[in-house]
């Protein structure tokens, strides 16, 4: 996934004093910490997702305790994907009259 030019910035800067605002610490970007806030949603999405599953098996008497994977490079990139589109939105606001 190609990273968007504009990150959002730092998302928690640590500024020296008012006086002379000068960052010491950028933090991470807006985009980082927009895609972190997605990604937990998206978890929680999958481990629904996975409950029932797991209540159809055993429904049909499937008592194999497999676990069922997550399939984390998918949430990852819908996570960003997610992320971006909030900074989109964002812009376009910022952009508008």
């Amino acid at each position: 996934m190609k990273t968007p030019s504009n990150d959002g910035g730092p998302a928690f800067p640590l500024i020296n004093d008012h006086t002379h605002p000068t960052t010491i610490n950028n933090g991470m970007t807006l985009r980082d910490y927009f895609a972190g806030q997605a990604l937990a949603q998206l978890i929680k999405r999958e481990i629904r997702e996975m409950r029932k599953d797991q209540v159809r098996m055993d429904c049909f008497g499937d008592d194999e305790s497999e676990e069922i994977p997550f399939h984390t490079s998918h949430i990852a990139s819908e996570s960003y994907a997610l992320a971006d589109a909030m900074l989109a939105a964002r812009e376009r606001k910022e952009d508008a009259p």
